[in-house]
């Protein structure tokens, strides 16, 4: 039985390194929330593009001034929450537009978070 579990925590933790080496390789911005609209963590092209700190994880997202102008983004969020739909939105920044999908992010038996993520159009 702890054999068991010590490959499992394992495994766990290569899923994990490689989750976050993804996360970090990509240059496109993703910013994952929970369910409680809490930050979880963000890809450092987010980090850049919405003006978040490290410091930032584990606050709500309604109480962090991000650096894009996203009207609506607690009811876009209310509505993916409760799986009525993806959101699509277009705030800008700078005078640059992009095109923000919101989707679900699916725990063992139910919707438990947000993904947002960010194209530059």
């Amino acid at each position: 039985m702890n054999e068991q579990l010590q490959k499992r925590n394992t495994e766990l933790g290569y899923l994990s390194d490689e989750m976050s080496n993804v996360l970090t390789g990509v240059d496109i911005p993703i910013l994952i929330l929970g369910g409680d609209r809490r930050i979880r963590r963000f890809t450092p092209s987010a980090e850049k593009l919405l003006h978040l700190l490290p410091g930032d994880v584990g606050h709500p997202i309604g109480h962090i001034r991000i650096g894009v102008n996203l009207p609506d983004l607690d009811e876009s969020i209310s509505q993916v929450l409760k799986g009525v739909r993806d959101v699509w939105a277009r705030p800008n920044r700078d005078g640059r537009w992009y095109s923000v999908r919101i989707l679900h992010c699916d725990g063992r038996t139910q919707i438990d978070g947000v993904l947002m993520v960010f194209v530059d159009v």
